[in-house]
């Protein structure tokens, strides 16, 4: 197992229990040394963010590191995760890389995405091996 100098938690937002299981298994596979933990919606991912809610009773893990964010989920989807996420009031929040991941061709999103200070990428479903490993390697120190 690879150990990659700032990454230690991953947080998958995705209402679609296959995709997490293939998000797990895509991680899994660059046999990286991390923690990843999962939320169905936006507001299970404040949750996990504030340690509230289903998350109260958890154990205080760190602040995740990366976070993988869907767009279209139930109940709180992507970009009202992202609203609730600015108006959080930790300043470690700004070391969390976010990177959407989606099944939305609409340009819209794509535009949304680019102009959110937050968003540090847009990936399009299914993601990949290499997508990931471009993104560690982009935003976290990979060790010999």
């Amino acid at each position: 197992m690879r150990k990659i100098s700032g990454l230690n938690n991953i947080l998958l937002v995705e209402d679609n229990e296959s995709n997490v299981f293939l998000y797990q298994r895509t991680i899994k596979k660059l046999e990286i040394d991390v923690s990843v933990h999962s939320a169905l919606n936006g507001l299970e991912a404040i949750e996990f963010l504030t340690a509230t809610g289903k998350f109260a009773e958890q154990e205080n893990e760190r602040l995740p590191d990366l976070i993988l964010l869907d767009i279209n989920m139930p109940i709180m989807n992507g970009w009202e995760f992202l609203d609730k996420f600015m108006a959080l009031p930790n300043n470690e929040k700004e070391k969390i890389i976010i990177v959407m991941i989606t099944s939305s061709l609409n340009i819209d999103d794509k535009e949304k995405a680019e102009s959110n200070p937050y968003l540090k990428g847009f990936i399009n479903k299914p993601l990949k091996k290499e997508q990931l490993n471009e993104i560690i390697e982009q935003y976290f120190n990979v060790e010999a």
